[in-house]
């Protein structure tokens, strides 16, 4: 059975073939118009959606190093450093868990 993006879903940012780095996204709505464009769910939230949709959307899609802006360069090189100094309420994922049915 193939995931959809749908809300809740996780995969990969990518602007086309061969440009996915470290960055994933959480669908907020039914994305799956985006099935057939190469983003492939890889998991989804399955508790705490809540949480999500309270995290800072201040910057929107293309502040920064998004992948919408197509500038990388300074979130690779620099890291967390450059995301702290110009982005002071941009939220983090701190923990993780994968749940295997």
């Amino acid at each position: 059975m193939r995931a959809s993006n749908v809300r809740g879903a996780i995969a990969f940012a990518m602007t086309g073939p061969n440009t996915r780095t470290h960055q994933l996204f959480i669908s907020l709505v039914d994305n799956s118009r985006l099935d057939t464009t190469g983003f492939s769910p890889l998991g989804r939230v399955v508790q705490g959606m809540d949480v999500v949709d309270r995290l800072y959307s201040g910057y929107g899609e293309s502040s920064g190093g998004g992948m919408r802006r197509g500038n990388q360069g300074r979130v690779m090189a620099e890291g967390n450093a450059y995301l702290d100094a110009e982005f002071p309420r941009l939220d983090r994922l701190i923990r993780a868990r994968v749940v295997t049915r």
